[in-house]
């Protein structure tokens, strides 16, 4: 919230058209722009390794004290269908209730 907010400060309620043609305020709204896209970015990573983990962990049970991280799940990638190719076949390799980790994910490719 303080990010939309950092945003309309820098804004300034000027129409956005205004706002961006002074290059210091151009500078500014690009910054906090930024800093949304970086937040957002960083909670579809943490919310998708939660996700891989938890499944995980469920199919599992009896070992999970022993768990260990699984560098597919926590390694960085460049892209959401980076991460999805790179995770897959661990994930599908556990299962948990009717079907393995990676449906628990209820991934479909964008048509």
């Amino acid at each position: 919230m303080l990010d939309y907010k950092d945003l309309q400060d820098a804004i300034g309620g000027e129409p956005i058209e205004i706002a961006v043609a002074n290059p210091e305020k151009e500078r500014k709204i690009k910054q906090e722009v930024l800093d949304i896209l970086y937040d957002a970015d960083l909670l579809r990573q943490r919310s998708r390794r939660f996700s891989a983990e938890r499944a995980g962990s469920s199919a599992m049970a009896r070992s999970f004290v022993s768990l260990e991280p699984a560098a597919e799940v926590e390694a960085d990638a460049k892209s959401h269908q980076e991460w999805i190719d790179r995770s897959k076949r661990l994930l599908t390799q556990s299962s948990s209730g009717s079907g393995d980790c990676f449906k628990l994910l209820r991934y479909s490719p964008a048509s």
